[in-house]
C-alpha cells in the first residue's frame, strides 16, 4: 500500500465515451471520482502517522492516447514541444514524465 512505501498505480481504460474521466475525477453533482477520495485518504493517513514517519508524496499523472503517453501536469509553456515518454519496466514508472512533490 501507499502508506506503507510502496508506488501505486490508478489505471482507467476503456472506449471513448465509457466514463473514464468521470470515474477518476467526478463531478459536483454526483461527487468526487477515484483521484479525489484516493488522494483525500492518502494525505488523511499521513497525517496520523506524522508522530511516528516522516511522510512525503509525490505524484505524476499520465495519459496514453492513440499510442501516445503524455504528460498531463507539464505546464503550458512546455506543450508545443513535450518531451517523449516511454513506459519502464522497472522501479521508476513512466520514463520523463514529471514527478511532483504534493502537499495537499
Amino acid at each position: 500500500s501507499a502508506a506503507d512505501g510502496y508506488n501505486c498505480c490508478i489505471f482507467a481504460y476503456g472506449q471513448t465515451g465509457s466514463g473514464k474521466t468521470f470515474t477518476m475525477h467526478g463531478d459536483e453533482t454526483r461527487g468526487a471520482g477515484v483521484t479525489p477520495r484516493m488522494a483525500d485518504e492518502i494525505f488523511r493517513v499521513a497525517a496520523q502517522m506524522q508522530a511516528t514517519h516522516d511522510c512525503s508524496v509525490s505524484a505524476y499523472m499520465v495519459e496514453l492516447y492513440c499510442e501516445e503517453i503524455r504528460d498531463l501536469l507539464l505546464p503550458s509553456s512546455q506543450r508545443k514541444d513535450p518531451p517523449k515518454l516511454e513506459i519502464k519496466q522497472d522501479a521508476f514508472g513512466v520514463g520523463g514524465a514529471l514527478d511532483r512533490h504534493v502537499a495537499d
